[in-house]
């Protein structure tokens, strides 16, 4: 590793790191978990998924996923609908106070974002956007 690898993973890891914390810190606001509101953003964008969908995309178990389906149930953010097909197929989507609670979460992603973002041109937004990609893709080999 030189020595620009090892400052360009410091900053990426800081930068994660003071994000990661203004997130918990607007959660806290909705009282949501981290792992509740990538639930939220996933059934936002996957109405209709399964347990399962939700599972394989957070890349944790079943059980897991389960339980995270059940907190937003109880917040009355996620509902499940039983298919009338095969009774034991469930699908989960957002409740209308759980695609206002979505709406909030954009809005103030979008706000950080923006910040973050100003001044950069749209030509290095897309560098950027290009880069995070290949370190996402990467990141997702090494992890699995």
């Amino acid at each position: 590793m030189t020595a620009i690898d090892f400052t360009i993973e410091r900053l990426v890891l800081k930068a994660g790191n003071v994000l990661k914390n203004i997130r918990i810190g607007d959660l806290e606001k909705s009282r949501l978990t981290p792992a509740q509101s990538e639930t939220i953003l996933f059934y936002a964008d996957n109405g209709g998924k399964s347990i399962k969908d939700l599972a394989i995309h957070l890349k944790v178990s079943h059980q897991a996923a389960r339980k995270l389906v059940d907190k937003l149930k109880d917040k009355t953010i996620l509902e499940s609908v039983i298919s009338k097909k095969d009774r034991r197929s469930t699908s989960i989507s957002l409740t209308s106070y759980g695609q206002e609670i979505c709406t909030t979460l954009k809005q103030r992603g979008t706000t950080v974002g923006e910040t973050i973002l100003s001044d950069y041109s749209d030509d290095e937004k897309k560098l950027l956007l290009e880069f995070l990609r290949r370190i996402e893709k990467i990141l997702m080999i090494v992890s699995s």
